[in-house]
């Protein structure tokens, strides 16, 4: 099933969801000692709807213990990325701790999007442990393939219910991850 297409909203005004809130501080994968707290992406934002969020979290609910992963489809600038459309993918990892989707479904989501004048804003997934911060295999994808551009929406699982989202981009050094203001645009 693909995710519902969101038209986006024009209005300046957006309001913060409490569950949207940030920890300050990044992560940075040193192989040596694991993710380090870095500094905080200075403006960006993920403006995304409060109702898309909650079905991906029901979705990952409903996958736990399983990661669920995909593709965020909208609006790209230097600071904002305002999600129009959440694509969920086949999660092909063989690990329920991992996910990995194929080249061509990525592809065909990229096609799609900018056939109606959109790109690829981001990638999402759960953890099923429950943690909001990125792992060291989620750095190492964002910097060595794909989502270096991209903001990381995360989606932590306990216990098979969901907690608070968190969001993630690689800082200006694109060796860390710092956390990302997420934005309701309900």
């Amino acid at each position: 099933m693909r995710g519902g297409r969101i038209g986006p909203r024009t209005t300046a005004e957006h309001t913060t969801d409490h569950r949207f809130s940030q920890a300050i501080g990044g992560i940075e994968y040193d192989p040596t000692h694991g993710p380090q707290i870095g500094k905080r992406a200075v403006g960006s934002m993920l403006l995304i709807e409060r109702a898309l969020v909650r079905r991906l979290e029901q979705r990952a609910e409903a996958a736990w213990p399983r990661e669920i992963c995909g593709l965020l489809v909208g609006q790209k600038g230097e600071e904002r990325r305002l999600v129009c459309e959440a694509v969920p993918l086949a999660n092909c990892a063989d690990s329920s701790d991992a996910f990995s989707a194929t080249p061509l479904d990525v592809l065909e989501v990229e096609q799609r999007a900018r056939r109606g004048g959109l790109v690829v804003v981001g990638v999402f997934h759960s953890h099923p442990g429950g943690s909001a911060s990125p792992s060291s295999a989620d750095l190492k994808s964002a910097i060595d393939g794909y989502g270096r551009h991209h903001s990381w929406l995360i989606l932590p699982i306990r216990l098979g219910r969901a907690t608070d989202p968190s969001a993630w981009t690689l800082d200006r050094t694109g060796r860390r991850f710092a956390p990302e203001h997420l934005i309701d645009t309900d």
